[in-house]
């Protein structure tokens, strides 16, 4: 019986398509974190530091071998606060803030695709990605009483990152995605000292083609 299951998984593998022409939609959701970037602080490759879980949906539309159409909605926690062996004041005096708060976004972004038929097979079962867009993020406030809040509401981006699609069956996928966000403010975190605040997403993604 195991034999049996185990062979039935080979030949599934072996004739694996991605989102085609004659399957031009993928709708996904999945799960990730949330990662804040600013002037107070960088915890984007410290481990150890604050990562927020997130959540999110996908829609792509397929636009021809190369290029796909995408639209995504996240939403998850954000921030930075100071831990409690840390200082509370800079050097210049200014007092080191906390930040809590909830991060919604939505971005539409145009994809290109390296399994298009001229650097990886069109229905490569692992096809790579990067994409570049923009979005709406909407920072809200909830129940972080006894933090300092973000400045609340709607702020553009740039966004963009990379990925890969695993395409296990015809139908279905698990993608695992990279994505930055550019804040055209740097006011998000109630400072400006430096180039504008950000955030980094990672997620896994479970996908059907349609």
């Amino acid at each position: 019986m195991k034999t049996n299951f185990l062979i039935g998984l080979i030949l599934l593998s072996m004739h694996c398509f991605g989102q085609t022409s004659q399957k031009k939609n993928n709708f996904s959701f999945g799960v990730g974190t949330n990662c804040y970037r600013g002037d107070l602080g960088n915890p984007w490759f410290n481990p150890h530091d604050e990562w927020y879980g997130v959540g999110s949906l996908n829609y792509s539309r397929y636009l021809n071998k190369s290029f796909d159409i995408s639209m995504t909605i996240t939403t998850g926690d954000f921030g930075k606060c100071r831990e409690e062996e840390d200082a509370q004041f800079r050097s210049d005096g200014t007092e080191v803030l906390n930040m809590l708060s909830r991060l919604t976004t939505g971005i539409v972004t145009v994809k290109y695709k390296f399994s298009n038929g001229y650097i990886l097979k069109e229905n490569s079962k692992m096809s790579p990605y990067i994409y570049l867009g923009g979005g709406i993020n909407n920072i809200s406030e909830y129940w972080w009483d006894d933090k300092t809040r973000a400045n609340t509401g709607n702020y553009g981006s740039f966004n963009g990152g990379l990925g890969m699609r695993f395409n296990f069956y015809s139908k279905f996928n698990l993608t695992y995605n990279l994505g930055f966000g550019y804040f055209t403010s740097d006011n998000i975190d109630k400072r400006s000292e430096g180039t504008n605040d950000m955030y980094m997403q990672n997620t896994i993604l479970l996908g059907l083609n349609f």
